[in-house]
């Protein structure tokens, strides 16, 4: 007996296409600004020990 474990799954395939085409983008800008953050925070520490 298969029971059908995602019922929703139609109603999320047709919600797909009609994500914002920024989004992609605010997570690549998200990303970019949290590795540079950790880059400065690395040289901090470096430079602190100097």
């Amino acid at each position: 007996m298969k029971l059908n474990a995602h019922p929703s799954l139609p109603f999320q395939r047709e919600a797909a296409p009609q994500r914002r085409w920024w989004l992609g983008w605010l997570q690549l800008l998200c990303a970019w600004l949290l590795c540079m953050l950790l880059c400065a925070n690395v040289a901090l520490v470096l430079v602190g020990k100097l």
